[in-house]
């Protein structure tokens, strides 16, 4: 991926380079339009997890502080249908944090390929949606931009598994 921005050099972030020490670029897991999201290895773990990048063009007073605030409140909550974030940093002025890597599909992902959901599927999700929603309003955190597309769903001996992403 190259961040371009007026008034900085190109930024290169290519499969292998090390984000913030830590964190080797596996692959890139999507992109919109505040930036980019990479599947990455811990190199002292060997774990790996989710990186989500801010775009440098996209960075002002007020997108750096709704991204920190994003990470902040994200980690703060402990919640098995919330994405849990392990760490936040700055590379090359980039500002990013680490969350879980959920292996799945999102919502709007899955009606795209198999149409409606049934109406205990809908129920099911509706439910774990709710009960992660619950908690972050418990903790005064409003999820910005809630839509299929950031339910993740997660398969699981019970069924599905719900995790709530991109609080934005």
């Amino acid at each position: 991926v190259i961040f371009r921005s007026e008034g900085r050099a190109e930024l290169h972030y290519r499969r292998g380079d090390i984000i913030g020490e830590s964190y080797q670029l596996i692959d890139l897991l999507g992109q919109g339009g505040m930036g980019v999201v990479y599947r990455v290895n811990h190199l002292i773990l060997g774990k790996q997890y989710a990186l989500k990048l801010l775009a440098p063009n996209q960075i002002n007073n007020q997108s750096w502080r709704r991204f920190e605030l994003e990470g902040r409140s994200l980690a703060k909550l402990n919640h098995v249908n919330i994405v849990s974030i392990h760490n936040m940093g700055i590379d090359k002025g980039c500002p990013y944090f680490v969350m879980d890597l959920l292996t799945g599909m999102s919502l709007a992902d899955r009606i795209k390929s198999s149409g409606p959901l049934s109406e205990k599927e809908s129920l099911e999700i509706y439910l774990q949606v709710c009960a992660g929603l619950s908690c972050a309003h418990k903790s005064g955190i409003i999820h910005r931009d809630i839509k299929p597309a950031n339910i993740m769903l997660i398969a699981a001996a019970s069924g599905v598994l719900v995790k709530i992403v991109d609080f934005g």
